[in-house]
């Protein structure tokens, strides 16, 4: 379908439940996909958007369309006092054919890591 081209993808994170999860630091993300990568895009913060607990998504209307997705790089730019961030996953939803992928973390990303992981995707089936 024509539809699959389109650029646009809605990128929701989802911080950690666990003490001292949320970070202040800079946020950013790399999608892979078998069209290539979409290149370092970051995630315009305001403050608490990365708390303990909480899910934020933003929408990329302009992301070119990657196909299926292979992996995600996320990290962080380690700046400020609370930069250390436990990420639980990574939700990204190609808009116009709801195609969605899950990229698990689970762990810290912080200086031990150089503030930042490589996820493997997981294909989501479309409800």
């Amino acid at each position: 379908s024509s539809r699959l081209g389109q650029p646009g993808y809605t990128v929701t994170f989802t911080t950690s439940n666990i003490l001292g999860a949320g970070t202040a630091a800079r946020v950013f993300f790399e999608l892979v996909g078998e069209h290539g990568s979409s290149g370092v895009v970051y995630a315009t913060s305001q403050a608490k958007q990365f708390s303990r607990g909480h899910a934020t998504s933003f929408l990329y209307p302009r992301l070119p369309y990657l196909g299926q997705l292979h992996q995600l790089r996320v990290g962080c730019d380690g700046s400020g006092m609370f930069a250390p961030w436990h990420l639980r996953l990574v939700e990204v939803v190609h808009v116009h054919s709801s195609q969605r992928w899950l990229f698990d973390c689970h762990e810290w990303i912080d200086k031990k890591c150089m503030w930042q992981r490589v996820l493997p995707a997981v294909a989501a089936t479309v409800v």
